[in-house]
C-alpha cells in the first residue's frame, strides 16, 4: 500500500501526487498531521491519516525532533535524484542498460554515472576481448532496476548511489 502516488488534504483542499515518502517527510516534518486526510489508489475513499501503518514515526512530530532534511544516501554524494511522477518501471530501465549500458541511469537521472559506465563499458569490452565488458554490462543492468526500485518506492537516491 506503500507503493504508488498519494494525496491529502491541506488547509482542507486536495494536495498531491507525491510518493509515500515524501507523505512520511511530511508527517515527520509536523506538515501533515494524523487528523488529515490522505488517499491513493485502491482505498475506496479519503482515510485519516492516523489510520495508515507506517506513515508517522513513533512519537510524531509531537516529540519535539526538528523537521527531516533530506541528505544524500551514504556513498551517494551530492544532490539527490527525486522519484519521478509517475515513476519509471524498474524492469523496462534494465531493459535500456542492457541495450545500451548506463543508458536506463541517464533516464532515471543519474546522467553523469550513466555516461561514466558505457564508457567504462566500452573501455572494458575492447580491452579484454568483450568478456569484462559484459561485467560491466551486468552490473549495469541489476544497478539500473536497483535504482529505479527505491525510486518507485518514493525513496531519492543520491547521484552516484549505486545497487
Amino acid at each position: 500500500m506503500a507503493e504508488g502516488q498519494w494525496y491529502y488534504t491541506e488547509n482542507g483542499q486536495p494536495a498531491g501526487p507525491v510518493s509515500f515518502y515524501q507523505l512520511q517527510q511530511k508527517a515527520d516534518a509536523g506538515n501533515l498531521l494524523r487528523t488529515d486526510f490522505v488517499w491513493t489508489e485502491g482505498q475506496a475513499e479519503w482515510k485519516a491519516a492516523g489510520e495508515i501503518a507506517g506513515l508517522f514515526s513513533p512519537g510524531g512530530p509531537s516529540a519535539h525532533r526538528p523537521p527531516a532534511v533530506p541528505t544524500a544516501p551514504a556513498g551517494g554524494g551530492g544532490e539527490l535524484v527525486m522519484p519521478a511522477s509517475p515513476p519509471r518501471d524498474p524492469t523496462v530501465m534494465a531493459i535500456l542498460s542492457l541495450v545500451l549500458p548506463g543508458l536506463g541511469q541517464v533516464v532515471l537521472g543519474q546522467t553523469v554515472k550513466g555516461v561514466v559506465l558505457f564508457l567504462l563499458f566500452l573501455g572494458v569490452w575492447f580491452s579484454t576481448a568483450c568478456f569484462g565488458g559484459a561485467a560491466v554490462a551486468i552490473a549495469a543492468i541489476i544497478d539500473a532496476y536497483q535504482i529505479a526500485t527505491r525510486l518507485k518506492r518514493g525513496q531519492p537516491v543520491g547521484h552516484w548511489e549505486f545497487f
